[in-house]
């Protein structure tokens, strides 16, 4: 959901991990690791120039919404597949695979504001992100998490 949340496209097999632990005389227990590698979400890639043309374009085919419908993550639904599935697909298809955790995650991003969002920015020093950057951040977070939270209203 994260990745999904940030337009992170580079979550493929060897950029996540599972982490095991087998306390004395019990069974292995295994969990998600921390998440790591997003270095290619936030538009990072682009120019200033590239962004500050999708969020004042009126051109649908250029704007912000066209940007994050072309984004793709590394995650195939099949391994006949010719194209990898958009990040939303992703938490579809986990969320019909396993309702419960889906849910729980998603229930937590309604606790997630964009003035929260907004105010992590504005920590960020001008020598690491310049305004334009980080407006277009905002805005790529304000689209996906308004998907992210119509995928938990269809389920209710």
């Amino acid at each position: 959901m994260l990745d999904t949340l940030i337009g992170n496209t580079d979550r493929h097999h060897e950029n996540w991990a599972v982490v095991g632990h087998r306390p004395e005389g019990k069974d292995a227990l295994f969990y998600l690791a921390p998440t790591f590698d997003h270095a290619s979400s936030l538009g990072c890639h682009l120019t200033d120039e590239i962004r500050r043309d999708r969020l004042s374009t009126r051109n649908t085919q250029r704007n912000m919404l066209a940007y994050t419908n072309k984004a793709l993550s590394a995650i195939y639904a099949l391994d006949t597949d010719k194209k990898p599935m958009s990040p939303i697909e992703v938490i579809r298809c986990a969320r019909h695979l396993t309702p419960a955790a889906a849910d729980y995650w998603l229930s937590k991003l309604v606790f997630v504001t964009m003035d929260n969002l907004r105010d992590l920015f504005s920590y960020l020093p001008l020598d690491r992100i310049t305004p334009i950057a980080a407006e277009f951040a905002i805005a790529l977070l304000d689209i996906n998490r308004k998907r992210l939270l119509n995928l938990r209203e269809e389920a209710q």
